[in-house]
Parts: C-alpha cells; sequence; structure tokens
C-alpha cells in the first residue's frame, strides 16, 4: 500500500476543538487500522486559548480510500457515548 499522504489523497473527517480530543480520536481511528493526520492546528491554544468562528478548530484527515470507513467508525462510537450501544 502506497504512503503517499499528498493534499489530494487526504480528506477532511471530523473537526475538533481541542488536542486533547484531536488525539484521542486520532487514536481511537489508529486502533482500527486507519492512520489520520491533523490539520488546521498552527495556532497554539497558549496564543488564542479560544475558538471564535474557526478559528482554532483542528481538522483531522485520512486517505480518502477509508474515508467512509473512518466516518462510520466515528458515527458508531458518538451513538455508543451517546448511551446506544448500537450506534445507530
Amino acid at each position: 500500500m502506497s504512503e503517499d499522504r499528498t493534499s489530494e489523497s487526504m480528506v477532511p473527517i471530523h473537526v475538533c476543538w481541542t488536542d486533547a480530543e484531536a488525539e484521542v480520536v486520532l487514536s481511537y481511528l489508529a486502533a482500527h487500522g486507519i492512520a489520520g493526520v491533523v490539520s488546521g492546528a498552527s495556532m497554539p491554544k497558549s496564543v488564542l486559548p479560544l475558538t471564535v468562528d474557526g478559528m482554532g478548530q483542528i481538522t483531522l484527515e485520512v486517505e480518502r480510500a477509508r474515508a467512509a470507513e473512518a466516518k462510520a467508525l466515528l458515527a458508531a462510537r458518538e451513538g455508543e457515548a451517546a448511551g446506544d450501544p448500537a450506534g445507530k
């Protein structure tokens, strides 16, 4: 499998608002064999400790071929967190 992670091969799948949340989601995806990268985390939270109109958001990206699988995993995870064990 090619490890080419150019901007054309990566697509955004999730937006996080904290570094900690981004790390948790990336770890969850990695545990399911999906590698992800962080984009948009260039502004340190110590400089701008809040998010305003999208500034400070962290976008997670995965390979285009795995995007649907990653989105389904995250949707199931969110369903489980909301108390629905089936993830629906």
